[in-house]
């Protein structure tokens, strides 16, 4: 849980290196982001977090050696944004 404004930081690993990374936002086909991981893992930020960023999130990546192959989805994490902002004005 985070509060409204917040910044969050979602850490995905992969098992191969220098793969492409991707986060998707509940069940939907479409990534929300992307990133090449020149290690084998990626942070995603999503920085002041409205209700709207409440979901499920889940993460793929496509591995760049031999055949490109999708891996399949990560466990999902659910990330609730409620609250008030305590930024400072």
């Amino acid at each position: 849980m985070v509060p409204a404004g917040g910044r969050v930081s979602l850490r995905c690993l992969c098992q191969v290196p220098c793969a492409r990374l991707f986060l998707y936002r509940g069940t939907g086909p479409v990534p929300v982001q992307h990133t090449e991981a020149w290690g084998q893992a990626a942070e995603f930020l999503i920085d002041r977090a409205g209700p709207g960023d409440t979901g499920t999130y889940r993460c793929r990546y496509l591995s760049r050696y031999g055949q490109p192959r999708w891996s399949e989805s990560s466990d999902p994490v659910r990330l609730v944004v409620g609250g008030e902002s305590r930024m400072c004005a």
